[in-house]
C-alpha cells in the first residue's frame, strides 16, 4: 500500500488525541496519537494527519484500512465510548464525509 504522506515537513505533539478505527462489529478500537504531521502529497498540496508509534517509526493513521476519525479524550476508555458513540451517528461516518 503506499502512503498518502510523500513527505513529512513538521511534526507536533498530538496529546490526547486518539485514531478511531471501526472493528468488522461496527465497534470503535482507538489508538494514542504520536503526533500530527504537515505533509505534502505528489502534486503539491499540504495537509496535516495523524502519525501513531509503530515500535520505533511512525505509521500513518489514514494508511489503515479501517480508520475513521480523530477523537480528544483524555484517556482510553473516554476515546473508546466516544468513539462508540460517534460511530453511531451515520453522518460523522469518515466515508460518508468523503462523498
Amino acid at each position: 500500500m503506499k502512503s498518502l504522506y510523500q513527505q513529512i515537513k513538521q511534526i507536533i505533539p498530538a496529546q490526547n488525541w486518539w485514531a478511531v478505527y471501526e472493528t468488522a462489529d461496527g465497534k470503535a478500537m482507538v489508538d494514542r496519537l504520536a503526533c500530527w504531521a504537515l505533509c505534502s502529497r505528489q502534486g503539491g498540496f499540504d495537509f496535516v494527519g495523524g502519525m501513531m508509534d509503530g515500535r520505533g517509526y511512525a505509521i500513518s493513521t489514514e494508511d489503515i484500512s479501517n480508520f475513521r476519525f480523530y477523537i480528544y479524550a483524555e484517556n482510553v476508555e473516554e476515546a473508546l465510548n466516544k468513539g462508540d458513540e460517534l460511530l453511531q451517528q451515520t453522518p460523522l461516518r469518515w466515508e460518508k464525509c468523503l462523498m
